[in-house]
């Protein structure tokens, strides 16, 4: 068993074992902790969950900076912690002591249509919201209020061949904050 003292600083600010106890993997298995400068992060197609993938790997990913080479954690949440939830849940969380990014991965979804689109954008909204009110939920159940403790952003990445709506983007980024208080990004990058 992971002592809190073996624990990233963000897990244990946010009490991430405690928040999630009784979760099977415990939460230190599901737990990728790094502090390179630059990685990028995947949906693995074989393992089911996501994983760091080297850095010049071109698509479906998502980049991130940590320029400061902070301690940055990958958590692995669907199909990890967290496995078949009704309605889906974000792929996976990437954070630190001040940040914390849900991603959703829909990097093999087909944007035929405009409401193909919009549909694709709605679901990864509605997995990300999900994902953020448990946490929310999770952390208030110990006594934490998590969107005062961390700052908080979602993000959806898709192919780069996917057709981009900006207008639909940009709807949803608008109504996505109004319910959350979260930033929601379209953006393949996050920076620490």
């Amino acid at each position: 068993m992971t002592s809190s003292v073996d624990l990233p600083e963000a897990v244990r600010q946010l009490q991430l074992r405690r928040a999630f106890k009784g979760h099977s993997p415990g939460i230190e298995k599901c737990m990728v902790i790094t502090s390179e400068a630059k990685l990028a992060i995947a949906d693995d197609d074989v393992l089911k969950h996501s994983v760091i993938v080297p850095f010049e790997t071109e698509d479906k990913c998502c980049y991130i900076y940590n320029p400061k080479e902070t301690e940055v954690v990958l958590l692995q949440i669907d199909n990890k912690l967290i496995a078949n939830r009704p309605g889906g849940i974000a792929d996976c969380a990437v954070f630190n002591t001040v940040l914390f990014c849900l991603v959703e991965f829909k990097t093999n979804a087909e944007g035929n249509t405009d409401e193909a689109i919009k549909a694709t954008y709605r679901k990864a909204a509605e997995q990300l919201k999900t994902t953020l009110q448990l946490f929310v939920n999770k952390e208030k159940a110990i006594g934490i209020d998590f969107l005062n403790t961390v700052e908080t952003e979602c993000h959806i990445i898709v192919n780069q061949i996917f057709p981009r709506s900006r207008t639909a983007e940009q709807t949803l980024q608008l109504e996505f904050a109004g319910e959350t208080a979260t930033l929601f990004s379209f953006e393949d990058f996050i920076e620490f």
